[in-house]
């Protein structure tokens, strides 16, 4: 990554130290996924409710695909 650019992701920052080191030199700002709290205010924004929402949207999405022929009307 290049400086000033922002990660977004998931990766334990009380476990993984010298990644987050290693951001801080290179002028990366890291966001960690798993460290925004559980409370309804943000959770939209929180782990869990993010990877809860993709799961649901693939799943209708490949419940959909699969039952295609038996939803259309005739």
């Amino acid at each position: 990554m290049r400086e000033r650019q922002t990660l977004i992701s998931i990766f334990c920052p009380a476990q993984n130290v010298e990644l987050l080191a290693q951001a801080k030199e290179q002028g990366i700002t890291a966001i960690a996924m798993d460290a925004v709290l559980r409370i309804s205010c943000v959770q939209d924004m929180d782990m869990p409710s993010s990877i809860a929402n993709i799961v649901s949207y693939r799943a209708s999405n490949r419940g959909h695909q699969q039952f295609r022929p038996l939803l259309q009307c005739r």
